[in-house]
């Protein structure tokens, strides 16, 4: 009997280690997701996970209290949209499918509000790598929601970056949601015309790609504001 005890313990041995080092494995895991999520909810940006339907599957603090002042953004049937804003909603919605459907990053407006100032919207996918089980995983979109007291002025821009006056009118259009065509149109020139200017954007702002472009101005917006 006892034989047959210590062939059975030799036999349970092994995946018992195995069952060890992988449960000690898990609580590493999610010590280290606690530490990553407590990093997210301190992240003073308002930081939303949606998916194609624009319900949220996380929000950090400071997108808890976006939603809860219901500016820019509010939560209606449990989906993100624009408040009192339908074209913009519908472009906050076009700019999650691109991310979900092409990998495609945008930056949106999402307009300007005596209580918020301007505010826009960086739109980015989560990539499929992140996930560990694809086949079940459902794709997600990131958005980092953005706030600024006021539009950065044209002739700081102009200093900072040796832009011309047109340059900065068209880097300010980006930075608020405008896309090429419709800078194009509103200017009543060729896009052609319009693209050769975000060439020189690219040049003086030492980015390669409108993302870019985008987060560069987006990220020295907030302190280029009007005295």
């Amino acid at each position: 009997m006892a034989g047959t005890h210590r062939r059975m313990l030799d036999l349970l041995t092994p995946h018992l280690a195995t069952a060890s080092r992988n449960f000690f494995a898990a609580a590493t895991l999610r010590s280290t997701a606690r530490q990553g999520l407590a990093c997210l909810d301190a992240w003073p940006a308002a930081l939303l996970i949606v998916g194609q339907d624009l319900r949220p599957s996380f929000l950090n603090r400071s997108a808890n209290e976006a939603l809860s002042a219901r500016r820019p953004l509010r939560l209606r049937r449990g989906a993100v949209e624009v408040a009192g804003d339908t074209q913009q909603s519908a472009e906050l919605q076009a700019a999650v499918n691109r991310a979900l459907a092409h990998g495609q990053s945008s930056n949106i407006s999402l307009g300007r509000s005596p209580e918020s100032g301007v505010a826009s919207a960086m739109v980015m996918p989560i990539r499929a790598e992140m996930f560990t089980d694809l086949a079940t995983t459902p794709r997600k979109a990131l958005i980092v929601l953005n706030a600024m007291d006021k539009a950065p002025r044209a002739a700081t821009l102009r200093d900072l970056f040796r832009l011309t006056p047109r340059e900065a009118e068209l880097a300010i259009a980006l930075l608020n949601g405008a896309t090429p065509a419709s800078v194009a149109a509103a200017r009543g020139v060729a896009i052609s015309t319009v693209r050769t200017q975000i060439r020189g954007l690219f040049v003086k702002t030492g980015t390669n790609r409108l993302p870019a472009l985008i987060r560069v101005l987006g990220n020295v917006a907030p302190v280029l504001i009007d005295s």
